[in-house]
């Protein structure tokens, strides 16, 4: 396992077990760029992992959670950098939400997981 951090912000953990990168700390509300509708992923971390690894964003406001390859960034991605802002976000590759796959979770999973959020306890997505 390889978590990948700046600072102490926490951008994801690689599972090399099953080649999968998990981002599960985002919210639609803040993360999705709204431009193109599309999920972004910080360009360093995508260019060390392998064209097959299984890319999954776990979304905590609707319960969504999104699967993709490096293999679609690298087909069907877009560079963008946030530069002049007050924080720089560095060089992102972004893809568009009609290019992951996505399952919906049900309410009661929704439910149980805001509980645990609201306990501090870990979220089970």
């Amino acid at each position: 396992m390889k978590t990948f951090k700046k600072g102490r912000k926490n951008f994801g953990t690689y599972f090399p077990e099953n080649n999968t990168f998990i981002k599960d700390n985002v919210y639609k509300s803040k993360h999705l760029f709204r431009a193109n509708k599309s999920w972004g992923i910080d360009s360093k971390i995508l260019n060390s992992l392998k064209e097959d690894t299984k890319i999954v964003i776990k979304e905590q406001e609707e319960g969504i959670t999104y699967t993709a390859t490096k293999k679609d960034f690298d087909l069907y991605g877009t560079y963008f950098h946030f530069n002049g802002t007050s924080t720089d976000h560095d060089t992102q590759r972004f893809l568009e939400l009609s290019r992951w796959q996505h399952k919906q979770l049900t309410q009661d999973q929704i439910d149980e997981n805001n509980y645990l959020i609201s306990q501090g306890l870990q979220k089970r997505w």
